[in-house]
């Protein structure tokens, strides 16, 4: 079943609309994964961390 503004449209401003999705992947897609990548990058890099101050405390209190 078609959205309702599907219904409403002409075929020519279906055409043109069907035309532009291809261009709106990308332009989605590329700042959503580099936005996770650099969350993910920026999480690895604060456990990292994390952990390696809590071993060298360990290993300095021993």
């Amino acid at each position: 079943m078609l959205p309702t503004w599907l219904h409403r449209m002409k075929s020519s401003d279906y055409t043109t609309a069907v035309q532009a999705t291809p261009k709106l992947y990308p332009r989605l897609f590329f700042p959503y994964a580099i936005t996770l990548i650099l969350a993910t990058l920026l999480a690895w890099w604060i456990a990292i961390t994390l952990l390696t101050n809590t071993l060298e405390r360990r290993l300095e209190d021993q």
